[in-house]
Formats: C-alpha cells, structure tokens, sequence
C-alpha cells in the first residue's frame, strides 16, 4: 500500500493508540496489561493498568498514568520504539514498547525488555476527549481470555452483552475452562462502568470469575471508538482480558 517504507514521526505523532497486551513476567508468571498511549511531537504518555495476580486480596488498581524518558523513534517500516516507560513507582520501570503501526490505524505490539515477554494488538483511537457513557451503548460480542487465580489455567469466553449507555451491560457467554469444569455454555454476565472523556471507563464485570461464578470483579475499560473497547481485571482475583464489538 501507499505507507509501505514511507512512515515517519508525522505517521505516530499526535495520534493515540489503545493497546492490549498479554505474555509472562520474569518473575511472577502470567501477565496482562493495557493502556492508552498518545504521542507528543517527541514522548509518549497516557495510562496503563496491568495484572500480574500479586496484587493484595481486595486491592483494585486504577488508571496508572505513564510516561517516556526516552524520546520515541519512528522508521520507515512503521516500527515505533517506545523505550523507557514509567509509571513513577516501583511497579513499571523502563518498560520498552514497540509497535508496527499498519498504516490503517491499527498496532501490532511488543514489549522488548528483559522483564517480560508481552505482545498483542494497538488501535488508534477516535473520539478521545469527547466520550460519554452513551458512547458504549449497544449490542457487543465479548470476548475474553485469561487465567484463574489460584492455577493460573486459561479461561476463554464469549457471548453477546448488551450496554445501556448508562453505566450497565448484561448479556450471556459460552465459557471454557477446559483444565476444570470444561466448556459451559449461556452463563449470564453482567457489568457496570463509569464513563469519563478519555474513553478510560471504570466499573465492575460479574459472571466471568470462574472460581466463584458471582464474583464482581473490577475493570478498567478502554475505549478504540464508539464500536470497539478493550478491558482488563484489575483485581488479583483472576487475569482477565476482554475486547468488545459492536454488532451491525
């Protein structure tokens, strides 16, 4: 396409991406993180939650905001490197991010450090500075993956939920826990968030603890547009991490 070997700083700058990530940690195992990252003329800030199960019992993790030491670099191929990202405590220090931006808007994302093995999925988001809690209102297929809290065994679940662009979702998932209680289908699943202008909602999500089944578990809530958001846990309850569409 036209951006094949073109891209520059102007492709990232002034642009803000929602990425998800997932992998290991060097020295707690399962991993999980996600974040709004915007791009200034030279640095990167933004937000970020992550879950990695240490987190003390009742705890929940709010919005982490970050920040560059090190100037990012763009080269032609559209890789983006983002070294040096901090979030000004002890928890993310010098976390180095890479991302290949495609040229349509979307990210693919690594992390290239020597304290974790992370990689996923980076979406430009639209709408930034404007969102309200009728910006996710709709019918969306869900769809989640994760970990349980004490085994730390793959959970993956999807379903179609409905948002009432109030401040409440509810809708069903088929759920897989396949190293426990197997494959299950229709479990009902309901949530809560609290919108705010950045996309970054806030709130709860009920039916995908599989250790307890009626757990509310907290979330963070990013949202790409008025169509799509990505969710993380930020409990230790289990690692969980969702991505929403919405249905046409």
């Amino acid at each position: 396409g036209a951006n094949t070997g073109t891209f520059s700083s102007s492709s990232f700058s002034g642009n803000s991406y929602v990425v998800a990530l997932t992998g290991l940690s060097s020295a707690v195992g399962v991993f999980q993180g996600a974040g709004l990252f915007t791009a200034g003329p030279t640095f990167v800030s933004g937000s970020v939650n992550y879950n990695d199960l240490t987190g003390a019992p009742g705890t929940v993790q709010s919005p982490d905001p970050v920040t560059e030491r090190q100037a990012y670099t763009v080269d032609s191929t559209g890789r983006v490197s983002i070294p040096g990202i901090n979030d000004g405590t002890a928890n993310i220090t010098n976390f180095n991010l890479q991302l290949y931006l495609d040229g349509n808007g979307n990210a693919l994302a690594i992390s290239l450090d020597a304290y974790d093995i992370l990689s996923g999925l980076g979406y430009q988001q639209t709408g930034g500075g404007s969102f309200t809690a009728g910006s996710f209102n709709g019918t969306y297929a869900m769809d989640a993956f994760g970990a349980d809290g004490t085994g730390e065994n793959e959970i993956d679940a999807v379903g179609p939920v409905t948002a009432d662009g109030v401040g409440t979702f509810a809708g069903s998932v088929d759920l897989n826990w396949i190293f426990n209680t197997g494959p299950t289908a229709d479990l009902p699943v309901s949530g809560t968030f609290t919108a705010a202008s950045s996309g970054i909602f806030t709130g709860t999500i009920t039916g995908l603890d599989v250790l307890t089944g009626t757990n509310q578990d907290a979330f963070v809530y990013y949202l790409i547009d008025t169509t799509r958001a990505v969710a993380i846990e930020t409990d230790p309850n289990q690692l969980t991490l969702g991505y929403f569409a919405l249905q046409h």
